[in-house]
């Protein structure tokens, strides 16, 4: 006998798991055997493969970090828009990613920076 949960190999007639506590049913028979029938973990996701950052958001990035040296350096106001548009690159990149199972957290993390540089030039505009 085996837990419907983590698969774990239970003595007969146990109706809790040793290992992880889920709450067992009676196996079920197969059909003229008597032999109790081994059932997979019934709430394990499918692995889904990470397809990774999406370009948009490797692009937003770039063109968010060529608009902050703009703005610190030459332009601020032309700096400040280039930095919007990498900022939304990065949130459609972001979008995508979620769509379709890409890496979200760093997708995320870039989409945070993004906007963390827009504040700090906000905040600190007269320093440039």
């Amino acid at each position: 006998m085996f837990c419907n949960k983590c698969g774990a190999q239970l003595e007969q007639g146990v109706k809790f798991c040793n290992k992880c506590g889920h709450q067992n049913e009676q196996p079920t028979q197969q059909a003229g055997m008597g032999q109790p029938i081994r059932q997979q973990p019934s709430n394990q996701q499918p692995h889904i493969e990470n397809k990774g950052l999406n370009p948009f958001v490797w692009a937003g990035f770039v063109v968010d970090l060529i608009g902050f040296f703009i703005a610190i350096t030459a332009n601020f106001t032309m700096g400040m828009v280039i930095m919007l548009i990498g900022l939304v690159l990065s949130i459609i990149g972001l979008v995508i990613c979620i769509d379709k199972q890409g890496d979200v957290k760093r997708a995320g993390l870039f989409v945070f920076l993004d906007i963390a540089f827009l504040i700090g030039l906000l905040v600190f505009r007269d320093w440039f």
